[in-house]
């Protein structure tokens, strides 16, 4: 619908606040994706995309900058 969008963001947003808080991942998502009615390609969206901060920043950690891998080979 017209409002896919921003529901599908909202979501995402409360799903990593409850992540970041230390609840279950399975458990949480299947809260998140019932109350806000999500299709099952928007939990998978959701469940693919979607971390809590510690792991988004453990994510940040381990980007490489282009520049850096310029010379190197993709193992």
């Amino acid at each position: 619908g017209p409002h896919a969008h921003e529901t599908l963001r909202v979501a995402a947003d409360e799903y990593a606040w409850l992540l970041s808080r230390g609840y279950p991942a399975t458990a949480t998502l299947s809260l998140i994706a019932d109350r806000y009615r999500l299709r099952n390609r928007q939990r998978q969206a959701l469940l693919r995309s979607v971390y809590s901060e510690a792991g988004r920043d453990a994510r940040r950690e381990k980007r490489v900058a282009l520049k850096d891998c310029a010379s190197s080979s993709i193992v």
